[in-house]
């Protein structure tokens, strides 16, 4: 084989280098230091926004009744984090209705 053949293609061949994303690297050179939480809280922002017709749908009363009725489903064992969306979503609503 001639040395002039391989010539063109040493020089346009580029080393491949591979960044792993999950090190310290990777988290020092990721483009949107935010894109992992808004991921991770992509979930429950959606859940809360499909939540929230029902609450307008409520009176002020019925949302002020929504605290007890909180306060008695976490005293009763429901998990503060099945509860966190819904709770959310009548403290926009209380929030809104008082600006």
């Amino acid at each position: 084989m001639h040395l002039k053949t391989l010539w063109p293609v040493a020089v346009f061949t580029r080393p491949s280098v591979t960044v792993n994303t999950g090190g310290f690297l990777g988290k020092l050179f990721r483009q949107d230091p935010s894109a992992g939480v808004r991921k991770k809280y992509t979930p429950r922002v959606e859940e809360i926004n499909v939540l929230e017709p029902q609450m307008q749908a409520l009176s002020d009363d019925q949302l002020r009744a929504k605290t007890v009725e909180f306060k008695q489903r976490a005293s009763a064992g429901e998990s503060l984090e099945n509860l966190l969306p819904e709770a959310f979503a009548v403290g926009v609503l209380k929030q809104h209705s008082c600006e």
